[in-house]
């Protein structure tokens, strides 16, 4: 196919309007699309009749890749700028939505307490009046058998014998304390997630300051029972000599609720017989050493380097948000300047260690 000749006069206006969109920040790719004619002529004519030498317009081009690559490089930072706005305005969401979920689990717990206080008080009363009931009717026990074996008052004598049996008196005097204490009981177990609740609702201590990370472990085991009961036993190993840690109180109370419950939730999907959730507390050197083990379904190794990723999940739509793991990283790692390890085998379990330091951290 033959070339297509142009004139003098419409090269130039070719070159001219090419230089108004590159003046406007066009590419040269872009500026001689829009003016219909292609690259390479575009570099030959501004040779022939814009004054370039050969190394002119090969520096031109050298340019034009440079600008290429400088607009990708813009381009990746535009979209890392709106992943971070989105991460920043979802974790703000998140701050809002616990701290509502705070206020109305504080609240609740409020309004539980002062009922509760009354039923432990009369429980206890109960107690008491029960065994002093007992201690008269052994007594009132006593008198029948005397007045029996004397064999006066005969018809009387049987009338409580007919109705001591009738009402199962013995049955009565073993039962009632147990029913009283185990009510006691019950009440203790209520009265200790009230005050976890309130403690995680409204921690002392908003800032960084020393915390007691094993008392943080017990309260938030307490609060997400609901969640491992069914399917697991929690044991915990407390350092009783732990030294307190350097740390936000709200959000460790958040990161061993997310990864108490994920832990529930592995073994839950492994859908076997009750399983174990193990968390212990060590002193390892200067930092403080948390880890939770769990039997449940495992992590696949592939996808391991994924977990603490925004928005990641592997759950079902609708049932996870891929926010649990990515919230324990950014407060363990970039709150905290601790550590995090995740160690895991598919069908066996997985265990998550966190190292968090004794003393301030300057980042």
């Amino acid at each position: 196919m033959p070339r297509r000749q142009f004139t003098e006069e419409q090269i130039i206006e070719y070159l001219r309007q090419a230089n108004a969109f590159l003046l406007r920040g066009d590419s040269v790719v872009e500026a001689c699309r829009k003016v219909g004619v292609s690259k390479q002529s575009y570099y030959r004519w501004r040779k022939d009749y814009g004054g370039l030498s050969s190394n002119e317009a090969r520096r031109l081009v050298e340019l034009e890749n440079e600008n290429v690559h400088l607009r990708g490089q813009v381009s990746e930072l535009i979209v890392k700028a709106k992943e971070e706005r989105l991460r920043f305005e979802h974790e703000l969401h998140q701050n809002k939505k616990m701290a509502g979920l705070g206020t109305l689990a504080g609240g609740i717990a409020h309004e539980i307490n002062t009922p509760i206080q009354y039923i432990g008080d009369n429980l206890r009363f109960l107690r008491e009046a029960s065994h002093d009931l007992l201690d008269v009717l052994e007594t009132c026990s006593q008198l029948i058998e005397h007045v029996e074996a004397k064999g006066v008052l005969v018809n009387i004598v049987a009338k409580c014998r007919t109705a001591y049996k009738r009402k199962d008196v013995d049955f009565l005097c073993h039962e009632v304390p147990q029913a009283i204490e185990q009510s006691i009981e019950g009440v203790k177990q209520v009265t200790n997630i009230v005050v976890a609740m309130n403690e995680f609702a409204h921690p002392i201590q908003r800032e960084m300051v020393p915390v007691d990370l094993n008392r943080i472990i017990e309260r938030s085991i307490i609060v997400c029972k609901s969640e491992w009961k069914h399917c697991a036993d929690v044991k915990f190993n407390a350092d009783e000599n732990l030294p307190q840690v350097i740390g936000d109180e709200g959000v460790l109370n958040q990161v061993v609720l997310n990864l108490v419950v994920n832990a529930a939730h592995a073994i839950s999907q492994k859908k076997e017989q009750v399983g174990q959730i193990m968390v212990e507390t060590m002193l390892i050197e200067d930092q403080v050493r948390l880890s939770i083990e769990d039997n449940g379904i495992g992590i696949p190794e592939e996808i391991q380097p994924k977990i603490f990723k925004p928005f990641f999940t592997t759950k079902d739509v609708g049932e996870g948000t891929g926010q649990g793991l990515a919230l324990v990283y950014e407060a363990i790692v970039n709150r905290h300047g601790g550590k995090i390890d995740v160690k895991s085998v598919v069908g066996e379990g997985t265990t998550f260690s966190i190292d968090l330091p004794t003393r301030p951290c300057h980042k």
